[in-house]
């Protein structure tokens, strides 16, 4: 493995690689899952006649933020999705800054991408 030394110690840089790797194929198919559904739901131009009476909408959904996406979620009724989908979103906004800001991921919080990577893979697999 990869290390470097900061001031607080050992940095496991193939860690952090491997996050942002998870978190960058996790963001992209949480896009796709959404655009996908929204094709079904409004037609392949969904971009213009889906409603964009919402905030997070100022965006194309290619360049929205990462808590937008859950937006999406909750606003429109092409989605069916478990708490757990959302609960497991949720825990990763910490983890998503600490990678987009480079700032060292603990054992413990890679676990829980890990977890979480794998849960929310999993549903949007059965859905697409």
């Amino acid at each position: 493995m990869s290390k470097i030394v900061n001031v607080k110690g050992v940095i496991c840089i193939d860690r952090m690689q491997e996050a942002y790797g998870l978190l960058y194929k996790l963001e992209n198919s949480l896009r796709n899952y959404i655009d996908h559904q929204m094709t079904l739901y409004y037609g392949t131009n969904w971009q213009m006649t889906a409603p964009k009476n919402m905030p997070f909408r100022r965006y194309p959904l290619y360049q929205s933020y990462f808590y937008h996406l859950e937006n999406y979620i909750h606003a429109f009724p092409c989605f069916e999705y478990p708490d757990e989908l959302i609960k497991n979103l949720r825990k990763l906004y910490p983890i998503r800054n600490k990678i987009a800001h480079c700032h060292e991921l603990s054992a413990e919080e890679y676990q829980i991408l890990n977890d979480c990577y794998d849960k929310i893979m999993n549903l949007l697999i059965g859905r697409l």
